[in-house]
Order: structure tokens, then sequence, then C-alpha cells
């Protein structure tokens, strides 16, 4: 079993990415979700989960109940995740979007960062580019994000839903991550929200 959480901002593109990983349509597009939604479904032999959380705005402006939502998302999927997944647009990364990447990420404490893969979607438009030149003329903002996530990332073409070989290809990233740094178990920061039950979003066991 593999177990995944999508993280990303309020726009079809990351839902979209939970359709193509499960090679159906599981999560709605056109409506954006303000609480977490869970489906799995069996893909290329393996049995896979996926949460997907709330989008974000900015942090200033991410609803607190988006951000119990995303704190949320460790307890749907014991005993912990595997993977995060950051989905970005290809496109512009600035500096604006980094200060939100870093703080909302502090809902799920440093260590969700050793289980972070960046995936950069509607990859088609790169053309004949690489994607390591797009990170390398984007500028630091993009390339504090790739190198944050230890280099780790990978390319979508979410024209192609049932593309089975793009999938594949992530989800042996994922495996390849799990073997060197197991599920994600570090005790999530709950400062600045709402109390919640005691326990329900403690250390997962790996």
């Amino acid at each position: 079993e593999l177990r995944i959480v999508l993280l990303g901002w309020r726009w079809p593109g990351k839902s979209l990415t939970g359709n193509t990983i499960l090679g159906r349509e599981e999560f709605h597009v056109e409506r954006a979700a303000e609480i977490c939604v869970k489906r799995e479904a069996e893909v290329a032999q393996r049995q896979v989960v996926v949460v997907d959380t709330p989008g974000w705005y900015t942090e200033l402006t991410t609803p607190a109940a988006f951000k119990e939502e995303i704190v949320r998302s460790v307890s749907l999927c014991p005993p912990g995740p595997h993977a995060f997944l950051l989905v970005i647009p290809t496109g512009m990364f600035t500096e604006s979007d980094r200060t939100t990447v870093e703080e909302l990420l502090r809902l799920l404490g440093d260590q969700v960062w050793r289980h972070m893969i960046v995936v950069f979607t509607w990859g088609n438009i790169l053309r004949k580019r690489t994607i390591e030149k797009h990170i390398q003329v984007e500028g630091k903002a993009l390339q504090w994000l790739v190198e944050s996530c230890k280099n780790r990332h990978h390319v979508l073409n979410n024209d192609y839903l049932r593309d089975n070989k793009q999938v594949v290809k992530l989800l042996e990233k994922i495996e390849d991550m799990v073997a060197v740094e197991g599920c994600y178990s570090s005790t999530v920061e709950e400062k600045g929200l709402p109390s919640e039950k005691e326990g329900e979003h403690g250390p997962s066991a790996i």
C-alpha cells in the first residue's frame, strides 16, 4: 500500500493530479474541496490511497478550518503518509509562493520535507525544455523548493488521465523515497490552531 497526501494551491490541478494517479475521476475538479477527501484504487498492482486536502490561498488568507484539515490529512492514512506531493503548475513560482509554502508546511513539522516530492502539472507546456532547465531558469524561489525536497520532483501531463506510464514512474519515485525515509511519523505542530481531541493528530508509526 502507498499512502499519498496532496498539497497545494486552490486550483484544479491538485485534484486533477489525484485523478491522474488513480486513473479515474475520483476528486471534483470544478468545485474545490473544503475538507479532506480520501479515495483509493489499485494502480499498477499497488493499492494506492490518496488524500486531497483543501487548497491554499496565501498563508494569511487561508482559512483556519483549511489549516486544520491539512493537519487532519495525516490521520486519514494511518499509520502515516508515505509521501506528500506538493502540486504546482509548471510555470512561475514566486518568492510570495515560497513564503506561503514555508509557513503552511510548518503545520506538519520539519519532518514533512523528508517525505515531499514536487509534482509539476501540465508538463506539456515545457515542450522541448527539460524540467531541470526549467528549474534553473525560473529562479531562486523554485530552486529553493526543489532543493528543500532533496531534488525530488516529477512532471505530469494532465491531458492524459489514463497515461499509466507517467504514474508508474511517480509511484516508483515514492517507493525509492520510502526505502530511505520510511513513512511520515513526525509529531504534528498545532500551534495557533483550535484544540483538537488529544491524540487525533499524534505521531504515526513507521
